[in-house]
């Protein structure tokens, strides 16, 4: 029987990582650090790590890799050195993946800090926060009720299922221009939607062709020429944000339409990959949000972390003398460093 770990999206990162943290072990590629692993297949495969353990990666080239136990998975974040961080990092190395497989036996692990091409999840309730995507996450037959949270995800979410199933998505930027932020590759049939919510993201890509009835609220929708639509008509759209006309979602439940993209953000001149999303002095979707939160990844009750850093401590300095000093022991000087 797993271990009951209970993960709650509106508990600060660091309080879901205690709930994890049975046991610690490291992980790295690099052979001349003495890491517990090499990977975390072999971290999973291992009978000293237990369901419910916490796992760190060291920065390096991992690969293809999976997860087949129930584990929190904590990396170091991505574009780092870029976000006035850098002094505050013992490496800029990010912890990179081609393609990590979240076996069923992976159901409800938690992972964050992680730079990948893409997440193949096969798993139930599986939480993945702070983790960038150079393309997509794929879901698969087994996945159900996943949880995605301050991430960057560059290409969308892709769905093989061929039941529905559920996916929440917060404070999370995704897509990029001319891509389906939300597609079913084998056909868009009731059978393969998806339903659940999306709250304070940004939304790049053109069009979404599996998303079922949902909760969409907080949301800047900027996909191209054609806008953003939803293909289910039985979404609830309350206070987002779009860049074109769509008179769908005008005047509907406080929505703006037809929304200039130069009143929102404070744009990529001087600002980092992530940064420039951040919105403007006078942007049109602070405070338009529900409640006037603010639209988009830094608003709501769990704002985007710039790089993605995890929400633990890091210690970036650390000094040891050779010797104790007499009866008094060994001083020892630590410089950390909180995330939120």
């Amino acid at each position: 029987m797993k271990k009951a770990i209970t993960t709650i999206i509106t508990l600060s990162l660091f309080c879901i990582l205690n709930s994890y943290s049975q046991n610690t072990h490291t992980i790295s590629p690099n052979p001349a650090f003495d890491a517990d692993f090499t990977s975390l297949k072999a971290a999973c495969e291992s009978f000293t790590v237990q369901e419910g353990d916490l796992l760190f990666l060291h920065g390096g080239a991992y690969g293809n890799d999976t997860i087949s136990k129930q584990v929190g998975i904590v990396g170091p974040g991505y574009f780092l050195g870029t976000n006035g961080e850098a002094s505050f990092q013992a490496t800029i190395n990010t912890a990179a993946f081609q393609d990590i497989y979240i076996a069923p036996d992976g159901e409800s692990s938690f992972i964050t800090g992680l730079q990948l091409k893409y997440f193949d999840i096969n798993a139930a309730n599986v939480f993945i926060s702070r983790c960038y995507l150079t393309d997509k996450i794929r879901l698969r037959e087994g996945s159900n009720y996943t949880n995605i949270e301050q991430c960057y995800v560059l290409r969308g979410f892709y769905t093989y299922k061929t039941s529905p199933s559920t996916l929440n998505i917060k404070n999370t930027f995704v897509g990029r221009s001319g891509n389906e932020s939300f597609y079913a590759p084998n056909g868009a049939s009731i059978y393969r939607k998806v339903s659940g919510s999306i709250q304070n993201c940004i939304i790049i890509g053109r069009q979404s062709a599996f998303w079922d009835i949902g909760a969409c609220s907080n949301n800047i929708f900027s996909g191209g020429t054609s806008g953003n639509y939803f293909n289910d008509g039985e979404s609830t759209f309350n206070n987002n944000i779009w860049v074109y006309n769509l008179s769908t979602y005008d005047g509907v439940a406080n929505n703006q339409v037809g929304v200039a993209y130069s009143s929102l953000f404070v744009g990529s001149t001087g600002n980092s990959t992530d940064s420039q999303w951040q919105l403007s002095e006078n942007s049109l979707a602070k405070n338009a949000g529900v409640g006037g939160t603010d639209c988009g990844i830094f608003g709501g009750d769990n704002p985007y972390i710039l790089s993605g850093l995890p929400g633990i401590p890091n210690i970036y300095h650390l000094t040891t003398p050779n010797t104790a000093n007499g009866g008094g022991g060994l001083y020892v000087q630590i410089k950390a460093k909180t995330n939120p």
